[in-house]
């Protein structure tokens, strides 16, 4: 493969540090260092700190998993080598740097003689003190939502080490249980356990309701047979929200099965796992799954969501051809803050408003007419008008490199970009616009955003 023909996955480094583990993200190795074990750690093997771009972002404060030695040593993977990650772990490492380590545990190599792909591209190395900064801001700016997507992490390479490979094997409580695949789940379930990827996890949401308030979150659980939505509680989000990374593979077991509710879940099974005090949650090596599982999208093409259900929750792709600045909502009911930013997205068919809520609204970067995938987003009508909003079970994906549809937009939006009137609609961007700042309409949006 030629690598004018590689594309690197443009802001995948950004995601990272965002606590983002994505499925999948084509990188490029700048630079390759060996790190000698430290006096007195004569039991842990030597390791490589990486130098990563993804043509926008340089990052140095990257390991490879020790179990991808063989590749260095072969000369498969060296400098300038293209690769594609296929499984990250995220570490926030408490020292005097505070930065974050990305750790590579899996990986295909696209092309070992690569020349440099010339991006123009920043170091972020210098700036992590004030992104951590802009972290803590986030959070403390949004009293709905808790972000706590960076796992703490360890100041020694040894203790790096160890979080690399602390879990690597079923422990003996999982043992006990059948393996079974997340198609056979159902409510009479008994001893089972399953093993598949994370494909999507969501921020700690607060909720307040007819049964009292506290705190949830969800992740979605994949294998080669299905899909199921996992949905975490209160103290056992302390639990579990820092150790589930999407992308990475993990084993469930002991938990509680329920019939899927229809009207917040999308997915393909009939069934939810609900977490309890006493389910047990592993990762696991990506070698353990007998196929690679996809993410399983469904596709609704813009001009057919006029003919979707209200409040149905769907899957969408486009390109961002208008982007409006945030702005803040309140709720009159309880006087809380909630930020909002409305896109416009096109396709071949059409094009349609979408609202973005809190962070996504917040961290939104459109980089030049991205190609932007939603998994589970709603479908809503104003006086006939609709448009799609962001829940908080929403996946957003930046131009995702595991579906066609990428790139037979962005062909097609290389035709038709030189004249946009022929694909812009001006009266949806007007509606776009007017429903930006229309508060009864937010308000609506709002309550379906919280339930």
């Amino acid at each position: 493969m030629n690598v004018d023909q590689i594309q690197l996955s443009t802001n995948a480094i950004t995601e990272y540090l965002n606590g983002k583990a994505c499925t999948k993200a084509i990188l490029q190795i700048t630079n390759l260092k060996l790190i000698n074990n430290a006096q007195g750690d004569t039991n842990d093997s030597s390791c490589y700190r990486l130098t990563i771009s993804d043509g926008i972002t340089t990052y140095s404060s990257c390991i490879l998993n020790t179990t991808l030695n063989k590749l260095v040593d072969s000369g498969e993977l060296k400098e300038n080598t293209i690769i594609c990650i296929k499984e990250i772990m995220i570490d926030f490492l408490e020292d005097q740097t505070n930065r974050t380590m990305l750790i590579i545990n899996d990986i295909d190599i696209l092309q070992s003689n690569a020349e440099k792909i010339n991006y123009l591209s920043r170091n972020v190395e210098a700036n992590q003190s004030s992104h951590n900064q802009a972290i803590l801001h986030t959070i403390n700016t949004f009293p709905t939502t808790t972000n706590k997507s960076i796992p703490v992490g360890r100041s020694s390479l040894s203790n790096i080490r160890e979080s690399v490979t602390k879990n690597q094997s079923i422990t003996d409580s999982i043992e006990s249980e059948t393996h079974i695949s997340i198609s056979q789940i159902n409510q009479y379930s008994n001893k089972w356990y399953i093993k598949g990827i994370v494909t999507n996890k969501t921020s700690i949401h607060h909720y307040n309701n007819a049964r009292g308030e506290g705190t949830v979150f969800s992740f979605d659980f994949l294998d080669d047979t299905d899909e199921i939505r996992v949905t975490v509680f209160n103290n056992d989000c302390n639990r579990f929200y820092s150790t589930i990374n999407t992308g990475t593979t993990y084993h469930i077991a002991k938990a509680i099965v329920k019939p899927v509710n229809r009207q917040y879940n999308k997915l393909s099974s009939n069934y939810e796992i609900y977490v309890t005090q006493d389910t047990i949650i592993n990762y696991c090596s990506t070698d353990t799954l007998l196929h690679a599982p996809t993410i399983r999208y469904n596709f609704v093409q813009l001009c057919d969501v006029q003919n979707q259900r209200t409040n149905s929750v769907i899957d969408v792709i486009g390109i961002v051809d208008v982007v409006l600045d945030p702005a803040v909502v309140t709720n009159n009911i309880d006087q809380k803050s909630y930020i909002k930013r409305t896109i416009h997205m096109i396709d071949e068919t059409g094009s349609i408003p979408v609202t973005l809520w809190q962070d996504q609204a917040t961290n939104f970067n459109d980089d030049n007419n991205s190609v932007l995938a939603f998994e589970g987003i709603k479908v809503h009508d104003y006086n006939g008008c609709r448009s799609l909003s962001t829940t908080p079970t929403t996946y957003l994906k930046y131009n995702p490199i595991d579906t066609e549809r990428t790139e037979k937009l962005k062909q097609w939006f290389k035709h038709y970009s030189k004249n946009p009137t022929k694909h812009i609609n001006s009266s949806i961007i007007e509606t776009c616009v007017q429903q930006s700042y229309n508060i009864p309409h937010s308000i609506i949006i709002i309550f379906s955003y919280l339930f």
